[in-house]
């Protein structure tokens, strides 16, 4: 019965995963085809930036989430032998890789790039050191490692919230792409319900509040429909963050 539940929640969730981590690729071909000129990406899509006529209005910080999200979750699922988990974050880690290619290729301060890029591979680092520390067994390391997984995800997932205010205090929902903000939302519920059957509260957890937070959107995105459309950047206080489930 089990197994019977899990397949098409297996394959719906992978079908969802690979398409929240494909959505980056539009918005990193304008990096190179009209990096300078003032070019927005939805706020709140997976991965999301606006570029305006200076670079610095370009944040990278959402693709460094991306490939730290996915390096702990493709060790995670090695761990615990979950090949759906893994084939699906493979293919986001594999993408980010590509969108740091694309985006160094273009970028001016390329040192200060690299320094990032290794400052993610160090927390990811420091993740692993931590989970095996002490007690190298492998069901102790994976349910530690779980909850890292789980907490950084909830992080992320949780990181909308300052958009959220935003579109409270100028009653506009315009920023809420109402295609993406239901495939989240299904996406995280989809997980929750394979992580429940599984019993794994490091999958239905973060998931939960995934589904929840998505929900919120999606109510805020009927509330205030009618609002006029606003410019948004993810420089300095933007509201604009990401969301990027396990």
């Amino acid at each position: 019965m089990s197994s019977a539940v899990t397949l098409p929640l297996a394959v719906v969730g992978a079908i969802l995963n690979i398409f929240l981590f494909v959505s980056p690729w539009k918005t990193v071909k304008k990096v190179q085809e009209q990096y300078g000129k003032e070019v927005s990406a939805s706020p709140l899509s997976p991965i999301n930036a606006q570029f305006t006529q200076h670079q610095d209005s370009f944040s990278t910080f959402p693709f460094f989430c991306m490939t730290i999200n996915c390096l702990f979750w493709v060790s995670y699922a090695f761990l615990i032998e979950d090949y759906v988990i893994l084939i699906c974050n493979g293919i986001g880690l594999f993408l980010s890789f590509y969108y740091h290619f694309e985006i160094h290729k273009v970028i001016d301060n390329k040192r200060n790039y690299f320094y990032k890029l290794a400052a993610s591979f160090s927390v990811y680092l420091l993740g692993m050191i931590v989970s095996f520390l002490f007690n190298p067994e492998t069901e102790v390391a994976a349910s530690r490692l779980g909850f890292i997984c789980a907490t950084a995800a909830i992080l992320m997932i949780g990181s909308p919230l300052s958009s959220i205010k935003y579109v409270i205090e100028k009653k506009n929902a315009e920023s809420i792409p109402l295609l993406l903000a239901v495939a989240a939302t299904a996406n995280s519920l989809n997980w929750t319900l394979y992580g429940l059957v599984l019993s794994n509260p490091n999958i239905y957890v973060p998931n939960g509040v995934g589904t929840v937070l998505g929900s919120i959107q999606l109510g805020l995105k009927y509330m205030y429909r009618s609002g006029s459309p606003q410019v948004f950047s993810l420089s300095g206080n933007s509201p604009n963050k990401l969301i990027l489930p396990a």
